[in-house]
């Protein structure tokens, strides 16, 4: 199965915005006072992953 280089680049952003996501998720836990910058880019990622994940999973029927 031959996947697009959009579809391969959108895969690596959603793994990058997971990843990201899982830390953000692990400070809050920590209840460490979170920067407003990165909250902003973190729902940015989480937009971004979330878009991915649909081309990605179209991509494969």
């Amino acid at each position: 199965m031959k996947k697009s280089k959009l579809q391969i680049l959108f895969y690596i952003v959603a793994i990058i915005a997971f990843i990201v996501m899982s830390v953000a998720f692990i400070y809050s836990m920590l209840d460490i006072p979170f920067p407003f910058i990165l909250k902003t880019i973190m729902l940015i990622l989480a937009g971004i992953s979330g878009i991915g994940y649909f081309i990605f999973f179209e991509g494969l029927k």
